[in-house]
């Protein structure tokens, strides 16, 4: 008996779904009917779009936001609608970005004194991965896999790993919002560095040919036991603004301020890593860097930039030197780039820069200078 009403209800139940699809669709020719008397009607275009978002015809609610878009801009919900659809249309992409070349640095270690220059093999991949999964919503997936291998200065090798993902939701026509949950993981003089999770929010858009974005991170990092940094906390901000044409046709210019605190115990002390990864220790640090390039030919790009950062470390006493100390390292870094484009492909490109890194501390054992020259093969696919 149970049985038997089980599959009266779900019989009834497929009956109302297929008369509620008839009736929908049923609506949407009468709707389209109505649009052909009257084409710039935009609420007549609105509630067809709605409609036929709905049974899932994508691209006859997309037809029908742009109608209203074009007939009333103004429209209340018309550019979210359309930005929802088109989000909807986009392929699922994977891409993937390297970089393999050499380095050659005079002083790798960032020593005041016994400078030892090096040369080192650096590679880096990177993968973009986003998908819609329903609703305009897309996840998008970030990974980082890093190494420098120093030829000489086996103590300097570093390598890393990281992964986030989580969804991309626009908050504007022309702002969407990446939230991110991950983790990373480091190895350096030749043993575990640290390992640490991380949540961060990036905000980003592109408007009239400007791309910008904001990213606000937090993390706990956990060091391996033997380094002078215990675990602990730090969260910084970071944003970046691309404009193009500014300072004329074919050049593009980017600034990229940030500001990152850091709580986590132990000696502080410099060591070579990737830019975008900080340094152990209790201080806070801002900072800012501007770069500038220049089309020159079809095949040929020039650049040239500048970053400058302060940072302030908590007093404390340095067990390393045994004194007490009230640091601030103040860290300016000029560089020039050639980058020649189509190498070997259309996707590849190769990068020669210089850079000169000049750190002025009050610690005076923290004062160093490094010149940096490297050619790296920057492939996309």
């Amino acid at each position: 008996m149970r049985v038997g009403r089980l599959f009266s209800f779900a019989a009834l139940g497929l009956v109302f779904s297929l008369l509620a699809t008839t009736a929908n669709a049923d609506e949407l020719k009468r709707l389209y009917a109505q649009i052909l008397r009257d084409p710039t009607n935009s609420e007549l275009n609105f509630r067809y779009a709605e409609l036929a978002e709905q049974r899932g015809e994508i691209r006859k609610a997309l037809s029908a936001y742009e109608r209203v878009a074009q007939n009333d801009p103004n429209h209340p919900r018309v550019m979210m609608a359309l930005q929802r659809i088109r989000r909807m249309l986009q392929p699922d992409t994977t891409q993937f970005y390297t970089q393999f070349g050499f380095a050659y640095e005079t002083n790798p270690g960032r020593l005041a004194t016994n400078e030892r220059d090096d040369g080192a093999f650096i590679a880096r991949l990177s993968m973009k991965d986003e998908r819609g999964v329903g609703n305009g919503v897309r996840w998008r997936t970030i990974g980082q896999l890093s190494g420098d291998i120093y030829f000489d200065i086996g103590d300097l090798r570093y390598g890393y790993a990281g992964l986030y993902t989580g969804p991309l939701i626009d908050i504007t026509p022309t702002i969407a919002m990446h939230a991110a949950v991950g983790g990373s993981g480091a190895y350096y003089d030749n043993r575990m560095f640290y390992k640490e999770a991380l949540a961060s929010v990036l905000f980003e858009s592109f408007l009239e040919g400007a791309f910008h974005t904001v990213r606000l991170r937090a993390a706990y990092r956990d060091y391996n036991e033997g380094f002078a940094s215990n675990d602990g906390m730090y969260a910084d901000i970071v944003g970046r603004f691309s404009f193009a044409d500014w300072l004329g046709p074919n050049t593009t210019v980017s600034f990229s301020p940030w500001y990152r605190w850091s709580d986590m115990s132990g000696t502080s002390f410099s060591i070579l890593v990737p830019q975008d990864q900080i340094q152990p220790g209790r201080y806070t640090e801002f900072g800012a860097r501007v770069d500038a390039y220049k089309r020159l030919l079809d095949w040929l790009s020039f650049g040239v930039g500048i970053a400058a950062s302060q940072r302030d470390y908590k007093p404390g006493f340095d067990v390393a030197n045994l004194v007490n100390v009230n640091r601030r390292d103040v860290l300016i870094s000029p560089h020039a780039t050639l980058i020649f484009h189509k190498v070997l492909g259309e996707q590849n490109d190769v990068r020669l820069q210089y850079r000169y890194e000049h750190n002025d501390s009050t610690f005076v054992l923290r004062d160093y200078e490094n010149h940096i020259a490297t050619m790296l093969m920057i492939s996309r696919f």
